[in-house]
């Protein structure tokens, strides 16, 4: 963190503590660092030595060194949230990274860091080039990374713990549904591009390999923790790795999400397995900074408007 920004971040806690004094009814709740979001970061670490700068950047995690693009707002030392974007199999993340063109400013009053990560080259039963079989970070590299990246972010610039959102294409949408069953109170909110959840037994069944080969370990999804999804599938020729339909997958998403309390944007399309041509990251940016970890869904009381005419609204 930079030293403008501790003296805005010491100004705000001031200004804070002097109205607490004067409110009898002031508690740490108004601290963000006190939410549950916050409480998760503090329990990540910046591998020793580590730093996350303005384009490439390699961080050691656990003896791997791991690659990631980061892209900062027009100004780093504002508060911010974080954007991961994670590609899928096979892309490489500076095509995943060019084609997302996500925009750190798309909202200037609530910017981002765009993070793109890139993988270790896993392969089915394992993953499709993320690990996405263990629902463990204990044993899972890829969500090793991700603490490891959300550690030196939070080390080094102000990040809002309440805006940490996850965006994946196909095998990178399975990630950030990986993060958002593993982490539901920090990654709350995703968006999934032709994706598919690993703990929906369904949905593994649905997976040619069969349910003895692939033996995922994701925690289930709570009712309790809530969340919000965007998600975008193609139609009959969505199709990844030649065997897995993602069109299937979305169908099969839909009771499965909503029996979890989990409020989803349907946006369809019939262009296979690429992303929906109208959600376009202006789009992208409107729903992040719709939604938080730490609020109810705004469109659950009717502030669902501005999406492209083929998306919908599934409450649950």
């Amino acid at each position: 963190m930079t030293r403008e920004s501790v003296l805005r971040t010491a100004a705000r806690w001031i200004g804070v503590l002097m109205l607490c004094a004067a409110m009898p009814a002031c508690s740490d709740e108004s601290d963000p660092a006190q939410s549950e979001a916050g409480k998760i970061i503090a329990a990540f670490s910046c591998p020793e030595g580590g730093s996350i700068v303005a384009g490439n950047n390699t961080l050691m995690v656990n003896g791997l060194a791991r690659t990631l693009i980061a892209d900062f707002p027009t100004d780093p030392n504002a508060r911010m949230g974080i954007l991961f974007s994670w590609h899928g199999y096979n892309q490489p993340e500076g095509d995943h990274h060019r084609l997302s063109n996500l925009n750190p400013d798309g909202n200037p009053d609530l910017p981002v860091v765009v993070i793109t990560p890139d993988d270790v080259e896993f392969e089915l039963p394992t993953g499709l080039d993320w690990q996405l079989n263990e629902g463990s970070a204990e044993f899972n590299v890829d969500l090793q990374f991700f603490e490891a990246m959300v550690g030196c972010l939070s080390a080094q610039y102000d990040i809002d713990p309440n805006r940490v959102y996850s965006l994946g294409y196909s095998a990178g949408s399975v990630m950030s549904a990986l993060l958002h069953s593993t982490y539901p109170k920090l990654v709350g909110v995703i968006v999934a591009i032709s994706g598919m959840w690993f703990n929906d037994p369904q949905q593994v069944n649905l997976i040619p390999l069969g349910p003895s080969v692939l033996t995922p370990t994701w925690a289930p999804l709570d009712p309790a923790d809530r969340g919000t999804i965007l998600l975008t599938h193609g139609g009959r020729t969505d199709i990844a790795a030649g065997i897995i339909n993602l069109e299937a997958m979305a169908q099969a998403s839909f009771p499965f999400l909503q029996a979890a309390n989990r409020v989803v944007i349907d946006c369809p399309h019939t262009g296979g397995h690429t992303g929906h041509p109208d959600v376009v990251p202006s789009v992208i940016s409107k729903f992040l900074s719709e939604n938080r970890v730490d609020e109810v869904s705004p469109y659950l009381t009717g502030g669902y408007a501005g999406f492209p005419e083929s998306c919908s609204l599934l409450l649950p």
